[in-house]
């Protein structure tokens, strides 16, 4: 691991500023969010020692930008960066910004994330109108439509809750296992409403 790591290193610098390479290294850690067994990693590595004498500076993530965009302006800054993302957004970084980002260790896992619907939906045709999603998580919706999905729905921001999707406001949102669809199954007892919920494994997106 220690080897990887100076290899990944070492290339970083091949691409830094000149400027930078005469200062004391630092090396930035983007989190996915804020304290989260999603990033872990990222936590452990610095207690165990993983880094060796490199300063590390751990910044906590949020909504909104991802790990990744985060990671390409420090490094564009100079500095040495790491984060933990999709393996989409890594592709699109990798295509848009023109950096060489190398993927130091891989997690496979199911994914927790559904879709949640007021209405039965049988196939991918079933998905439309306003569909709350997490920016940057549209990917797996757009590639269970298909090319046209813009013509089916619109994205719409979900932000921290279903709140929108409860009242009726968005007839599909986005749920994860652990946490939206414990919330709707909850919610929609008290209401006396039924909804149901769709895998995206089922329309074929793994």
């Amino acid at each position: 691991m220690k080897r990887l790591l100076s290899y990944f290193i070492l290339l970083m610098l091949v691409s830094l500023p000149c400027s930078a390479l005469g200062q004391e290294k630092e090396a930035i850690v983007h989190e996915a969010w804020f304290v989260h067994m999603e990033s872990a990693g990222g936590w452990v590595a610095v207690d165990k020692g993983f880094y060796g004498k490199t300063k590390v500076r751990e910044i906590q993530g949020g909504p909104g930008i991802s790990p990744i965009q985060r990671v390409v302006a420090a490094v564009r800054a100079g500095n040495i960066a790491f984060g933990n993302d999709y393996p989409e957004n890594i592709i699109r970084a990798r295509e848009k910004e023109g950096i060489d980002l190398v993927a130091l260790s891989v997690d496979f896992q199911t994914s927790a994330m559904r879709i949640i619907s007021w209405e039965p939906i049988k196939s991918a045709k079933d998905i439309k109108g306003n569909f709350g999603i997490w920016i940057g998580y549209d990917a797996k919706a757009k590639c269970a439509v298909g090319k046209g999905w813009e013509k089916q729905f619109t994205i719409q921001n979900q932000g921290g809750d279903i709140k929108p999707w409860l009242a009726g406001t968005w007839p599909i949102a986005s749920a994860m296992t652990y946490n939206e669809l414990i919330t709707a199954q909850r919610e929609t007892k008290k209401m006396g409403k039924t909804f149901y919920t769709i895998n995206y494994k089922d329309m074929g997106i793994d």
